[in-house]
């Protein structure tokens, strides 16, 4: 995928309708939380804006069955075509509706004729508004997470340049029949549809890439990720859950043991996926998940990287997480993972998705540092609180996004229903650990009031 050609708008239309499924949620973004209601006339003005300089947004807006789905009151019609679907929460609007409200907004997948979509809920406790902000994770790479308040509405990001989108396929949820469970299985179905492509007449570069595919999966096979509640079949169904950790405390932690902030952030999400693990009956000892680890302004793609999740050294974790990050064996890992995922490209159905799964089989989780959040208002407001969320790829349950919001680090987590049906002890599990790392620098305790969040729905 790296260094290959530039795809037209109808290329990355095709790939999308080739690979997507109206099943599975494929979609990376934000929720974002206001002390009051956007103005919705400048969040459509920014939009037409995005849509006329971008010709990948510009498909036919398509009503979402998010709000009938929700039972929500729908806005009254303005007599003219709207591109932000609204809705209003019923009372009694506490919490708990708003939580089951979000968690529903992420799972629904996008319509197959719309590659986007913004929600604006209203009614919200307090006299709030939220707004959900959703893309298809083939215009944001699975970097995602905030970025997609920049490709919808052109939001800027403190100290960061922009980023150019690389696609990733994403398999059809129905070539899969067995999502995980012996990656030699998928490894013949795959190698079969390779084979059928090798004809007299099949040009001699893709002869030389079917080569390089075999040899890029038959290293996953040989050495799959471990096996953990976090992995399986991916649903439809969706938990959407927040951490709210102290910056000062982060940065208390860097300077106390000569760390970055994302070495310290990787750290605490290596003792919270122990942590978590532990809680679930897995044993940690001498454990190392593989992490997809991205930051969206990593134009490599990132690397898979192994955490000892059973460590409870802050040190040793930093001192895991650097050499791992800077072993180039991570990115060749990350590099044969994308070779594995774009030949389900040109395969026949069974193969395709049977590739695609096998590639995702060489991880567990994914971590992404997402950008800061917006430095100007939408819709006339700044939000009280912006969450970043990565998708969830096939076989992936669990995945982490964060950003450095000025006075906070925000999590977002987002988890498959039955894989991780409790997002919200993994936010807990992170405060936990952040609080046990600031003790082990010398660094004053987190505030208390700076509580877990969650919204669930599935």
């Amino acid at each position: 995928m790296s260094g290959g050609r530039a795809r037209s708008s109808g290329e990355e239309r095709a790939r999308w309708k080739a690979l997507g499924d109206e099943e599975q949620p494929l979609h990376a973004g934000a929720i974002l939380l206001f002390d009051a209601i956007p103005s919705v006339a400048e969040i459509e003005r920014r939009l037409a804006a995005r849509i006329a300089a971008d010709p990948r947004l510009s498909e036919p807006p398509a009503r979402s069955p998010i709000a009938a789905a929700l039972r929500l009151e729908t806005a009254a019609p303005t007599g003219r075509s709207t591109r932000v679907e609204r809705a209003t929460l019923p009372r009694p609007a506490d919490d708990a509706a708003l939580a089951q409200a979000l968690a529903e907004a992420w799972s629904r997948p996008l319509p197959f004729d719309r590659r986007w979509h913004l929600l604006l809920l209203d009614g919200l406790p307090r006299g709030g508004a939220a707004l959900v902000a959703k893309a298809h994770r083939s215009l944001v790479d699975e970097a995602g997470g905030l970025e997609v308040l920049e490709l919808l509405l052109g939001t800027g990001f403190a100290g960061t340049a922009a980023v150019v989108p690389e696609i990733v396929p994403a398999p059809t949820r129905g070539d899969l029949p067995r999502p995980r469970g012996g990656g030699l299985g998928e490894l013949v179905t795959a190698a079969r549809g390779v084979l059928d492509l090798l004809t007299p007449e099949v040009a001699r570069e893709r002869a030389l890439g079917a080569a390089l595919w075999f040899e890029s999966a038959m290293r996953v096979v040989a050495s799959p990720a471990p096996e953990t509640p976090f992995n399986g079949a991916v649903g439809r169904g969706r938990r959407v859950a927040w951490a709210r950790l102290d910056r000062d405390v982060v940065l208390g932690i860097e300077e106390a043991i000569g760390a970055s902030t994302a070495e310290v952030v990787l750290a605490i999400a290596t003792d919270g996926l122990g942590r978590q693990l532990a809680r679930r009956g897995r044993s940690t000892s001498n454990l190392d998940l593989e992490v997809l680890v991205r930051a969206s302004n990593d134009r490599d793609r990132g690397a898979i990287v192994p955490l000892p999740v059973g460590s409870r050294n802050l040190r040793e974790r930093v001192a895991a997480v650097r050499r791992a990050r800077r072993d180039p064996s991570s990115r060749e890992r990350r590099e044969r993972l994308d070779r594995v995922l774009d030949a389900a490209l040109s395969l026949p159905a069974p193969a395709r998705g049977a590739a695609a799964n096998l590639a995702w089989q060489s991880v567990n989780t994914i971590v992404v540092e997402s950008r800061s959040p917006a430095a100007d208002a939408i819709g006339g407001l700044r939000p009280r609180l912006a969450i970043p969320l990565a998708p969830l790829p096939w076989n992936v349950g669990l995945s982490i996004a964060w950003c450095d919001a000025g006075e906070e680090i925000v999590v977002g987590i987002a988890s498959d229903t039955k894989l991780v049906p409790d997002p919200e002890s993994l936010s807990a599990a992170l405060r936990a650990a952040t609080v046990e790392a600031a003790a082990s620098a010398g660094v004053p305790a987190i505030d208390p009031a700076l509580r877990p969040e969650v919204a669930s729905a599935g």
